[in-house]
């Protein structure tokens, strides 16, 4: 499918996004990627009000050089006027391949090089979004994931350059007790895997929570949010020099990054 127009951003409170949309004959999609924090990570939506969807297993691939492969979580998508597909969770880069950071040379030259989103059998047709290269898409969401990190009180140049992430560590009890929490959560709401954002302290200490993928009433107010505030113990960031600062970090219910 060949573009119609061109991408569209959204500058949210809590997340940001590019949406495009796509047609060929009688046939239009939709394509959307969603950031929650800055990274290789995105959440991606596609959509077609003309297209049946199918209940075979998705498998994707950015273009042209990856391999078609499940991606590690999705889920079906339902809008107005007949709009059905799915949202799952991807990177845009080569599979296997340790992300660049954002923003790096090596990150825009990748950019560059894509071509297409490819999915396959997720509807009636297989589809193939004809993207173009995603250097100045990509710049712009940058632009717009650090006016979220300010917006966090953090420097975003300063959370580009750390020499490590927050990372889970070794004092892990709570976690099997979130894993639980979040079990019964995805189950009352339907969702696949919970996914709480989370700013970390230079102590270690978790400062706010907010889950991505749960009703905005909700989001920050919810049983895994108030476990993880109260007993989370993480190993804070560091900066290019090696001192601890605060910054972010993205938990997930099956899985951390």
């Amino acid at each position: 499918m060949t573009p119609s127009g061109p991408w569209v951003a959204e500058f949210a409170d809590h997340s940001c996004a590019l949406m495009r949309n796509f047609e060929q004959g009688d046939h239009s999609a939709m394509l959307e990627l969603r950031q929650f924090l800055p990274g290789r990570l995105f959440e991606i939506t596609a959509a077609s009000p003309t297209l049946e969807r199918r209940d075979r297993k998705l498998r994707t691939a950015v273009l042209p050089d990856d391999e078609t492969e499940a991606p590690r979580t999705y889920r079906r998508v339902d809008g107005d006027d007949n709009w059905e597909g799915f949202i799952y969770t991807d990177t845009i880069d080569r599979n296997g391949e340790s992300p660049p950071v954002p923003g790096s040379p090596q990150a825009i030259a990748r950019d560059a090089a894509i071509t297409g989103v490819s999915i396959q059998n997720g509807f009636s047709s297989d589809i193939v979004f004809e993207t173009g290269p995603l250097d100045e898409a990509m710049r712009i969401m940058r632009h717009c994931t650090d006016d979220l990190v300010s917006a966090w009180g953090l420097d975003p140049q300063q959370q580009r350059n750390l020499s490590r992430q927050v990372d889970l560590g070794s004092k892990v009890s709570w976690f099997r007790q979130f894993l639980q929490i979040s079990q019964r959560i995805e189950r009352e709401y339907g969702i696949d895997n919970l996914k709480l954002l989370l700013l970390v302290d230079e102590d270690g200490n978790v400062t706010r929570c907010r889950a991505t993928n749960l009703p905005d009433d909700v989001a920050a107010e919810n049983a895994a949010c108030e476990h993880v505030l109260k007993s989370a113990d993480l190993q804070p960031a560091l900066d290019a020099n090696g001192h601890a600062v605060a910054s972010y970090y993205l938990l997930w219910g099956y899985v951390v990054s």
